[in-house]
């Protein structure tokens, strides 16, 4: 039976011709040559790992232990969808809030990260990749374009770094935008 890669939501996955007569089923993500391994995966989030990553859990464990409040100083005003007249307010984290509360504790623990974005026709996805020595963790968040406007690119970028680094670190703001401009609605951000 002959495979062929192709490339769905997230990350890459060997897909089997069909069977005479069968429909296409999506077999588990191909890993790559070297050696890595799944370390938590569902439907809609991957983590990814080293084989060993021993050294960055316990500097990662050492650093959250000194990770500061991720402090909500903005607030967003959402248009409902219900009507023009009806919004509601909140505040939140941006994404400058998230890593000016990690970044001195990952950076004495010898900790970097990255994030990088992939723009494809109707989402975004944001590869977040925590690393020390050769060892690495990441994730990848996707979200949903509803249009090829920067600034609307934008939001939706930011939005996924803001959960995917929020997910990989183990911290929260709790509140946000809930998407609503990655989502199509309008959210004015506020000091």
């Amino acid at each position: 039976m002959m495979q062929q890669t192709v490339v769905d939501d997230q990350v890459g996955a060997t897909v089997d011709d069909p069977p005479a007569g069968g429909e296409m089923r999506r077999a588990e993500p191909e890993q790559p040559k070297e050696h890595f391994s799944v370390a938590m995966r569902d439907p809609f989030f991957y983590v990814f790992c080293t084989d060993d990553v021993g050294e960055l859990v316990t500097a990662l464990a050492e650093a959250q232990g000194k990770f500061g409040d991720v402090e909500r100083l903005l607030t967003a005003r959402v248009k409902s969808r219900k009507g023009e007249d009806s919004s509601y307010t909140f505040n939140y984290a941006d994404l400058a809030a998230f890593i000016a509360a990690v970044r001195p504790a990952l950076s004495a623990a010898g900790i970097a990260y990255l994030q990088l974005p992939l723009v494809r026709p109707g989402a975004i996805t944001v590869k977040t990749v925590l690393l020390k020595g050769n060892q690495r963790i990441w994730n990848f968040m996707t979200v949903g374009l509803f249009s090829t406007d920067p600034q609307i690119v934008g939001s939706a970028t930011t939005y996924a770094k803001r959960y995917g680094f929020g997910a990989l670190l183990g911290i929260a703001a709790e509140f946000d935008d809930d998407g609503a401009r990655a989502s199509g609605r309008q959210a004015d951000a506020t000091d």
